[in-house]
């Protein structure tokens, strides 16, 4: 005797989510949809590079950096030492800029030396402020030029007038000591960078050998000041990115960060968001690398103030020939968009900004090129 069991409504196939169980007109079907940048900008706002690990003083496509350093541990027992040479030796952390593969024919790479006359605050001056007239004194006291760039090369910068020097050790402390200014020389079309004194490889922090002769001594003496402060700014040199829809311009150490508003219409503030992927991509060459790769943060901006809740990161994939398409998992920013009057706004920023030297041009809101444009695709479902 057999027995059966009858079901209504039962669907006689099966269906994607494996519920044979239930009618097809009962199964959450996932929809897609395209949430596109309503405005795009790029916006000025500054990175403190005085706890970098990285010195960075140079000059390449459309930015420059310039650094300032001062040693100190010049102690009571040296007052009023005669310097007989001093020079600043720096390590070569990595560059870029004009360049060929071939290393016997690459770009020569030039620095200035100069006395700076105004203290400052390392972890808040601008480059407006570090190449001011009254910020340093244009007088060279020192250069060097050099064409090898090996990682971890001596980069040696000899001081051709040492006054500046002598008058540190003729005040028997730091208290005259304001630093000296690092600038890229004429020509130069390369940046690079040095390790700084927070590097973890403390064997290649910056030092200060210096020859001198104590008071009332016959010989010399060679000692090494490894101690200090340092950090570095810059600029953009290419057209002003402020205000510019077209393009959005992030550059680490320089303070550029890009910032996108979007609109979210009333159809997606009561649905279920499976994913939400944020999606940016690079004009063509528009990234110049330097230590931190394709690597990108963004971040919800929540208010007026600036105020942000969360980061994501992404790696860039190279989709064509010179030019990157970067990926971020944003569900939390659409879920919170959803939940709040806030105006949808993210804010992106190069990965680990004040370490690196970075350049990337993306696709801005206004981009010719209607696909390349910044957008949220967005997996939903309606709850039945």
């Amino acid at each position: 005797m057999f027995s059966l069991l009858w079901i209504a409504g039962c669907s006689n196939k099966s269906n994607p989510a494996g519920a044979s169980l239930l009618p097809v007109s009962d199964i959450v079907q996932p929809k897609t949809a395209i949430l596109p940048a309503i405005a795009s900008t790029t916006v000025y706002s500054y990175t403190n590079t005085s706890f970098s690990a990285n010195l960075i003083i140079g000059k390449s496509t459309e930015q420059e950096s310039w650094g300032l350093i001062a040693f100190s541990g010049v102690v009571d027992s040296l007052r009023n030492a005669t310097v007989l040479s001093a020079q600043i030796e720096l390590r070569m952390r990595y560059q870029k800029g004009s360049q060929t593969s071939d290393t016997s024919s690459q770009a020569i790479y030039n620095v200035s030396m100069h006395k700076v006359l105004k203290a400052v605050r390392l972890d808040t001056v601008q480059f407006a402020t570090m190449s001011s007239a009254d910020f340093y004194d244009p007088t060279v006291i020192g250069t060097a030029t050099t064409s090898i760039f090996n990682d971890s090369a001596l980069f040696e910068i000899p001081f051709s007038d040492l006054t500046v020097v002598n008058s540190w050790f003729s005040s028997g402390g730091d208290t005259s000591n304001l630093g000296v200014l690092l600038k890229p020389g004429a020509g130069n079309t390369l940046l690079k960078g040095f390790h700084s004194f927070n590097t973890s490889l403390t064997n290649y922090a910056p030092r200060l050998r210096v020859v001198l002769q104590r008071v009332n001594a016959t010989q010399t003496d060679t000692i090494l000041l490894q101690t200090g402060v340092d950090t570095f700014t810059g600029q953009y040199t290419g057209a002003s990115p402020l205000n510019d829809s077209v393009r959005i311009l992030i550059m680490n150490g320089v303070s550029y960060k890009g910032e996108l508003g979007f609109f979210l219409p009333d159809s997606l503030k009561k649905v279920t968001v499976h994913k939400a992927l944020l999606r940016l991509h690079s004009v063509d060459n528009g990234l110049e690398l330097g230590t931190n790769s394709t690597k990108f943060l963004v971040s919800n901006v929540l208010d007026s103030e600036g105020a942000e809740f969360s980061a994501a990161y992404a790696q860039g994939s190279e989709v064509t020939s010179g030019r990157y398409r970067f990926e971020f998992q944003i569900n939390e920013y659409l879920r919170r968009w959803m939940l709040t009057s806030v105006v949808p706004r993210v804010r992106i920023t190069g990965y680990d900004a004040a370490t690196g030297a970075e350049r990337f041009i993306l696709h801005g809101a206004a981009s010719a090129i209607d696909s390349l444009r910044p957008h949220i695709h967005i997996t939903y479902s309606i709850s039945k």
